[in-house]
């Protein structure tokens, strides 16, 4: 047989079914669809083409379904319904609930809950006793509770510590320390005497402790080997110096005298040259004369240093200041007499609690423009007090 499109030769011994059309020659086949909820496509086999299609009946449901509350159920394939609700009013609806307190939501079926509580931090150090801890009045309850560290005092020290080089180590905490550091453990005292400035190199590893005597000299100078029972020297040697200057001590500038010393003797600094002065916090006394005519810039009057002597420091063209560290009670004629720079002299006496008795007004007579600095409450009383009150060129001042 031909078509149009085709030519095809069939062997006889072979059995075909055949189907012709403008696509050529292919093998029939068929099938048959149940209906079912959703959209089925069928199609035939590779190679094949449909003869025939065979679609069958909508099946009956025969499921069953529970339906136990009210709403929207969907019983489309389904045969049999269920239904067991219980009979009742049924809660509907949203209660909204902003603050603390009692509400009824029965016939509600959802309640909305939007309470911020007011809460409260609190802070709590350990003691020895229990506590509780608790919200004050006014909060609904606490947040963060914050405890401090154990106080020290509240710690027992237990267990120990091990030491075995030397250095710094923390023992906090520990009732006991072991200390094991290698090494020869020092002993005895090794006696060192010092004759000559320097540095000495003497080796005290293996000693507990030094016993060091110095007897250096100075480079140059006249120095003062011994004393009688007065505090006077008794013994006098120069040492690096060719000449011996009449008036030695004339050229002196400045004077440190070191802790210790009570007094001072009479007109024992009495140099015009000296301009510097550092009296030690021990001086009680200064005897008359002691800095007369020395032109000392700033003078500073110790504590125990209470009663000033007579031309304590007289003539002093240069004297700026002079500030009582204590509470001076007397202070003596001529003390201060032709004291003063060009442009004035101050006296601080603002560390005294009451007025010194000042014995007569020359103790600041004849001098330049002075200040007296005195505490308020008692600038009245000072002013007009006798003698104080007959002292020239004075500008007072209260603090």
């Amino acid at each position: 047989m031909t078509n149009p499109d085709y030519e095809m030769h069939l062997r006889p011994e072979e059995d075909y079914e055949m189907h012709f059309d403008d696509a050529g020659l292919k093998p029939e086949q068929t099938a048959t669809v149940t209906p079912g909820y959703e959209t089925q496509t069928v199609r035939p086999d590779p190679g094949c083409v449909f003869s025939e299609v065979t679609v069958e009946a909508i099946p009956e449901p025969t499921e069953e379904i529970d339906i136990t509350e009210n709403g929207t159920v969907d019983v489309a394939k389904y045969g049999t319904a269920n239904v067991a609700v219980p009979v009742g009013v049924f809660p509907e609806g949203t209660e909204n609930i902003t603050e603390n307190g009692d509400y009824d939501v029965t016939l509600k079926e959802t309640a909305h809950v939007e309470v911020v509580p007011d809460l409260q931090d609190k802070t709590v150090t350990p003691t020895e006793q229990t506590q509780t801890i608790e919200a004050d009045a006014g909060y609904d309850g606490i947040d963060t509770v914050t405890v401090n560290p154990i106080p020290p005092e509240y710690v027992v020290p237990t267990g120990s510590v091990d030491i075995t080089q030397n250095g710094q180590v923390s023992v906090s905490g520990k009732a006991t320390a072991n200390v094991n550091v290698p090494g020869i453990i020092p002993t005895g005292t090794k006696q060192i005497n010092i004759t000559a400035n320097g540095t000495t190199t003497e080796d005290v590893t293996n000693y507990a402790g030094a016993e060091i005597t110095v007897n250096t000299l100075p480079e140059k100078g006249l120095i003062f080997e011994d004393y009688d029972s007065d505090g006077y020297p008794t013994e006098l040697y120069s040492k690096g110096m060719d000449n011996i200057p009449a008036g030695l001590m004339a050229k002196l500038k400045k004077v440190t005298i070191n802790e210790g010393v009570r007094n001072i003797g009479v007109g024992v600094f009495a140099i015009a040259e000296l301009n510097e002065v550092v009296l030690p916090q021990s001086l009680e006394t200064c005897d008359g004369s002691a800095f007369r005519n020395a032109n000392i810039i700033n003078l500073v009057i110790p504590p125990l240093l209470s009663s000033i002597s007579v031309t304590f420091n007289s003539g002093n063209n240069k004297l700026k200041s002079v500030l009582f560290q204590g509470n001076v009670t007397r202070i003596s004629r001529y003390a201060f007499e032709n004291s003063g720079a060009t442009d004035g002299v101050v006296f601080d006496f603002r560390n005294c609690t009451s007025v010194p008795v000042l014995e007569n007004a020359n103790a600041f007579a004849a001098g330049k423009q002075k200040t007296f600095i005195v505490k308020q409450e008692l600038l009245s009383t000072w002013q007009n007090e006798t003698n104080w009150v007959a002292v020239t060129n004075v500008t007072w001042e209260g603090v």
